[in-house]
């Protein structure tokens, strides 16, 4: 196998496993009918603190999985081949920042669930990291993302989407946390 496709594969391994997770969970949740988002983040409470690890796990239905395994799935492989050293590292901090962050913004505003904070910290830290680093690579991956997620920062304005609940405070912790992991 050349060596870039055997990076590109082997990059794709811990996305996989993660919304194999992710799926799995909401298999579970649905088929047994166990009301897992109760888990959810629950800002500013002591229970709530469990949404630190639970939230980016949880997800109410299909549709909200599948908007957020795409984008994981391009994310996290891009970051597993572009930073394969850190990329581990750079998932546990997002993840748990973007965690902490949502808990101490969301005060009164009911229980979060699903990915889309991790996702947004993906897209940030893939945007700014390119052009702190000022590599080609990078660039034109951002590139790639801009088109494909450029949409993102819509997801910090609730009002542009009434009615639906849509955690802008995840989305906006997400994207401070991509910004700091940069």
């Amino acid at each position: 196998m050349k060596p870039e496709l055997k990076k590109l594969t082997t990059a794709m391994v811990y996305p996989t496993l993660f919304i194999l997770l992710l799926t799995i969970i909401w298999f579970v949740d649905t088929y047994f009918e166990l009301g897992l988002g109760r888990y959810g983040m629950r800002p500013f409470t002591a229970e709530g603190l469990i949404g630190i690890i639970t939230e980016p796990l949880l997800h109410a239905d299909f549709e909200h999985l599948l908007s957020n395994i795409v984008p994981l799935f391009v994310l996290g492989t891009g970051l597993f081949f572009f930073y394969r050293y850190d990329a581990v590292k750079i998932s546990i901090f997002c993840y748990l920042l973007t965690g902490i962050w949502t808990w101490f913004m969301g005060k009164g505003t009911g229980i979060h669930i699903g990915a889309s904070g991790l996702v947004d910290s993906l897209i940030t830290f893939h945007l700014l990291s390119a052009i702190i680093r000022q590599r080609r690579d990078l660039e034109a991956y951002s590139l790639i993302i801009i088109l494909l997620y450029g949409g993102f920062i819509w997801g910090l304005f609730p009002d542009f989407f009434p009615g639906r609940a849509i955690s802008w405070q995840s989305h906006l912790s997400g994207a401070m946390a991509g910004v700091v992991a940069a």
